[in-house]
């Protein structure tokens, strides 16, 4: 935790030290993550989740999709306990164990939600009521424009982990889908791999037939000439 402690020094070490204990025993038990050593874990889990902070700063209410094994979600909600975070997972072992860790680690600003992405963002509950979303393996990028967007209030703002060499053509979906052209700042993780951070602002509201139903992003992912033709 020494790197955490040098490159974040305003995180509370105590706390990310006892995540980082129960998410290794966890692993054991249930396959969180193929990184099994510590300094992998702490390198390219904690260390990457804790590069998206400053985008996260002064937000208040912040939904993480496909939260897995907790990263960055857990480690962003240990850094800011005034906020408010919730957890998309539709894996019920993974949810259990976010879970677990939000009860071990005494969090009350975490709710897990164990259901499908697509379903969320109809629910009244959630739609257009966050002004962050993270996003760090969730899925092809089109298909988390058209699920976060939708969640987004006005002026809330996607903060997508991506890695590099990215497609022009995602700069423009974006639009089409009410968010703004992607703010594309880059950062390094301590292996020397390139982290890009994609941050896109809602600017209007998304159609209500977004998203399409369940798998359908997936299996059919928008792109710029399907919505052209629209």
């Amino acid at each position: 935790m020494q790197i955490i402690q040098e490159n974040f020094p305003e995180v509370d070490i105590k706390k990310m030290q006892a995540f980082l204990e129960l998410f290794k025993e966890r692993n054991k038990i249930i396959n969180l993550s193929a990184i099994r050593d510590e300094q992998g874990i702490v390198e390219k889990h904690f260390f990457d989740s804790l590069l998206g902070l400053e985008f996260i700063k002064n937000k208040k209410r912040v939904i993480d999709l496909g939260s897995g094994g907790g990263f960055p979600v857990i480690a962003l909600a240990i850094c800011f306990p005034d906020a408010e975070f919730f957890a998309v997972e539709s894996v019920g072992k993974k949810a259990d164990s976010l879970r677990y860790f939000c009860k071990e680690l005494g969090m009350n600003n975490l709710i897990v939600l164990c259901d499908r992405a697509e379903t969320i963002a109809h629910d009244k509950k959630y739609r257009e009521t966050f002004d962050a979303l993270t996003a760090r393996a969730f899925a092809h990028f089109p298909v988390l424009l058209e699920i976060g967007l939708p969640l987004l209030s006005i002026n809330g703002e996607i903060v997508a982990y991506r890695g590099p060499n990215n497609a022009e053509e995602e700069e423009r979906l974006a639009e089409f889908l009410g968010g703004t052209s992607p703010r594309i700042v880059n950062k390094s993780l301590p292996n020397g791999d390139s982290r890009e951070f994609w941050l896109i602002s809602k600017v209007k509201k998304c159609s209500a037939e977004y998203p399409r139903s369940i798998g359908v992003p997936k299996k059919n992912p928008l792109n710029l000439a399907s919505l052209v033709k629209k």
